[in-house]
């Protein structure tokens, strides 16, 4: 599966063209980090890293398993409290993009769609 249709399978990418994608996607630094099995992505109470796309391998968030494609973290990147509200840990090697909350913000600015995507995870989370 090539990179751009990984991307599509996120819900923050929603309706968005290939080249929509490449246009967007180019405006920003995007830090492609790995991680081994056993290794934090992030830990309940840190300060968060910024959103956290799962681009393969399988993650144990709280107490549920996410597999990839899979938005690990999108909330709290802004305002009093930035502090990861869970613990994710790799169950086996994987890879993650990560969009800094600046990032984040130009491609939320840059394209009312992913500001859409974004606000209904936020609103989808808060259901829970």
């Amino acid at each position: 599966m090539s990179r751009f249709e990984l991307f599509t399978r996120f819900a923050l990418f929603d309706g968005l063209t290939a080249d929509d994608m490449l246009t967007l996607l180019a405006r920003v630094n995007l830090d492609f980090v790995h991680y081994g099995a056993g290794d934090f992505l992030c830990r309940e109470g840190e300060e968060s890293k910024g959103l956290l796309l799962l681009m393969d391998g399988t993650v144990t968030v709280g107490d549920e398993t996410a597999e990839a494609p899979a938005i690990i973290q999108y909330s709290h990147l802004y305002g009093a409290d930035t502090r990861s509200p869970r613990t994710a840990r790799a169950d086996t090697a994987c890879s993650v993009m990560r969009i800094s909350p600046e990032a984040l913000k130009a491609l939320l600015q840059a394209d009312a769609r992913v500001l859409s995507n974004y606000l209904n995870l936020l609103s989808d989370d808060n259901r829970k």
